[in-house]
């Protein structure tokens, strides 16, 4: 599904929300060809910004290794940092794996957020 809304930028000051997907899932878990889950949060505002995890391009980010914690390391935690210095606020929504990855985060980064 291709909407032209989904790739304009959120108005400057914008909550950002990260959506995590479940392991070997993509954006498209949380959309389906009747409805987005991603369309609408932006429709609500929200700078909505979605996270592939390291399984599903494993050849060409090397040899890692497949424990929660690596997820945690090298996939989410370098994006929340990320957008955390650019939103002013910051939510986290995991289906699946992706849940199971958020609530793993260290409290250093976990309590740095808005919602969860």
């Amino acid at each position: 599904m291709h909407d032209d809304n989904l790739s304009r930028p959120a108005a400057e000051g914008a909550p950002g929300l990260l959506l995590c997907p479940g392991f070997i899932q993509n954006r498209f878990a949380f959309e389906v060809p009747s409805h987005s889950l991603v369309r609408y949060l932006r429709e609500l505002g929200f700078a909505v910004h979605v996270i592939e995890l390291h399984g599903r391009h494993r050849k060409q980010l090397g040899r890692r290794g497949d424990a929660l914690v690596d997820y945690v390391e090298h996939d989410l935690q370098p994006v929340i940092e990320n957008l955390l210095e650019r939103h002013p606020r910051v939510g986290y929504l995991g289906h699946s794996m992706g849940g199971l990855i958020g609530v793993a985060l260290p409290t250093e980064v976990s309590s740095r957020l808005s919602a969860m």
